[in-house]
């Protein structure tokens, strides 16, 4: 509510000036040829695949049970690898953006008060209205934000999002990886190169205890 009328008081008048009241413009289905298929691939899917699979996936099925617990049983990278790859097809064939979830908007959305279905429903509703009645000018109500209060917002959630990072202190490996991906991420400046070798550490890790548990049950 603040926010709102600050902008209405400071940017209200020239945006709203912009908004016409020009009915939806309503999308057409189209297929891309296969030049686009191929430079999607090597331009967009295969460096993006680090971070979707990471931060959309895992990430985001991790900070889902961390905050609901048992009332995010049906959230596992199964369910979101199938809701990414269903919703991106559609919005492809429609000429849209890509979607994808993410870790950091399901801390938002749960440190901010959104922690229903709810929401999603409001946010939808409000647009899908939006679009229906001002068509392509419904972007120039995104201006009307004041970007001092993002950032405000930004900042809490960022600190929020931090804080999970406090439960591998419990796990003194897991610590260890994590570190090691992000030093290695930053010194080649590419994800991709954390990713694989946290994987590969994880899954050494994994094989070690299970030959302990195993192969060793005496030493256990």
């Amino acid at each position: 509510a603040l926010g709102f009328t600050l902008s209405l008081i400071l940017a209200g008048p020239a945006i709203i000036g912009s908004l016409e009241v020009s009915g939806p413009a309503l999308p057409s289905i189209s297929i891309p040829g296969r030049e686009s298929f191929i430079a999607a691939l090597f331009l967009l899917v295969i460096p993006q695949v680090p971070v979707t699979f990471g931060n959309s996936v895992v990430a985001t099925t991790d900070v889902a049970h961390s905050y609901f617990k048992k009332r995010a049983k049906r959230v596992t990278p199964k369910a979101l690898c199938a809701s990414l790859g269903i919703a991106n097809t559609a919005i492809g064939l429609l000429g849209g953006m890509p979607v994808f979830h993410g870790s950091g908007g399901v801390t938002a959305h749960y440190r901010l008060g959104a922690r229903s279905g709810g929401a999603a429903v409001l946010m939808g509703v409000l647009l899908v209205s939006l679009a229906l009645l001002f068509g392509d000018s419904a972007v120039y109500l995104i201006l009307m934000l004041p970007l001092p209060l993002l950032g405000a917002f930004m900042i809490y959630v960022g600190i929020e999002y931090a804080r999970l990072v406090l439960e591998l202190f419990e796990h003194k490996l897991s610590l260890l990886v994590a570190v090691a991906m992000g030093v290695l991420s930053l010194l080649w400046g590419n994800i991709a190169v954390g990713m694989v070798i946290g994987v590969g550490a994880s899954l050494i890790a994994g094989a070690a205890g299970l030959f302990r548990e195993y192969l060793l049950p005496g030493e256990n």
